[in-house]
């Protein structure tokens, strides 16, 4: 299981089975099929003898491409449901998981001069945490590896059974000191587990065949002039900007929008100070 600091750098999303999705190349690979297709498609459509190319022939391949148009509307627009819904899902989880670490800072803060070592290592494991999930942003030589961001918040929740509670006040602080860390020890490993793809690459396969066969079939029939393929070029295009926005919300701690650092850097900041 990947941890939430250990986010590598390759700039993609990697689903459980280890396949790594890159939104650039991975769109650009889309845009060089649908495009050259259509083209292709253009100039075999010029051979073709005219019988091949009759009404009933275009008929019969406009029925065709209309039923695979809207199954491929239907699976991007899931696609699109399902990435939407993770990334959200994780921007909210990240602004929950700066509430709960302030939050255990405040709690640490009621047990006094006792706890300041305490309030040290979580200082630590933050910091560790922004620079493992927002990689592109932190030198890589200061990147912690996930096993000692892990020890980190493990020696944290040690420490914090380890404080005094000789009177109930004590108890009762330690007690809500507790809890606090399993909030945190919670969201840590919720986030942890979101890191992981939810776009299966094997769909997007898929979606790239049917788009490559309607644009063959844009091809075949379309006239042949600068018209037509800056159109088909700026459709291609369009396209593949789609999937690459797809893709890069798929990946939510890089790329173009990456969720914030900043509810995990104010949350930081408040450790800081004294």
């Amino acid at each position: 299981m990947r941890k939430f600091s250990s986010l590598d750098t390759r700039g993609c999303a990697t689903t459980d089975g280890g396949f790594c999705v890159p939104p650039l190349a991975t769109s650009l690979l889309i845009f060089a099929c649908i495009f050259g297709s259509s083209v292709l498609a253009m100039a075999i459509g010029r051979k073709l003898k005219p019988h091949h190319i009759s009404t009933e022939s275009r008929d019969v391949v406009k029925l065709g491409i209309g039923m695979v148009s809207a199954m491929s509307a239907l699976i991007l627009s899931l696609i699109v449901s399902s990435v939407m819904s993770s990334y959200n899902q994780t921007e909210r989880d990240v602004q929950q998981y700066a509430a709960d670490i302030a939050n255990l800072d405040a709690s640490l803060r009621d047990h006094g001069p006792e706890a300041d070592s305490i309030r040290a290592t979580m200082r630590q494991f933050t910091q560790m945490a922004i620079e493992g999930a927002w990689p592109t942003l932190h030198a890589k030589d200061n990147q912690a590896g996930p096993t000692v961001v892990g020890h980190r918040l493990t020696a944290i929740g040690v420490s914090i059974s380890d404080l005094s509670s000789a009177t109930a006040e004590e108890q009762r602080t330690k007690l809500a000191s507790l809890q606090a860390f399993n909030k945190v020890h919670q969201d840590y490993w919720k986030i942890a587990v979101e890191t992981y793809s939810s776009v299966n690459p094997t769909l997007v396969t898929i979606l790239t065949v049917w788009l490559t066969l309607i644009f063959v079939s844009f091809g075949l029939f379309a006239p042949r002039n600068l018209i037509t393929y800056a159109f088909l070029f700026a459709c291609s295009a369009s396209i593949a900007c789609a999937v690459y926005i797809i893709l890069d919300l798929n990946a939510p701690f890089e790329g173009l929008m990456s969720i914030r650092s900043t509810p995990l850097e104010n949350a930081l900041s408040r450790l800081q100070q004294p």
